[in-house]
């Protein structure tokens, strides 16, 4: 299976607006999570972003999400 570098960039910014509007910080800023595996099975950037911010402690229930 190829990597489409290009796709996973896009993916991954939206997967950054999602963590933003959640909780205000990016990728950048929580803990390292499998991004590049997440794209390549297929996860929505919502999807990821909220399992990253759960990974990192988020009281998402708290958020109502």
């Amino acid at each position: 299976m190829s990597f489409d570098k290009s796709a996973f960039d896009k993916w991954m910014k939206q997967v950054d607006q999602e963590l933003v509007k959640i909780s205000g910080f990016d990728s950048n800023s929580l803990a390292d999570h499998l991004y590049a595996d997440a794209f390549q099975d297929g996860l929505m950037p919502g999807e990821v972003a909220l399992e990253v911010l759960q990974e990192n402690g988020f009281p998402l229930e708290e958020l109502g999400l």
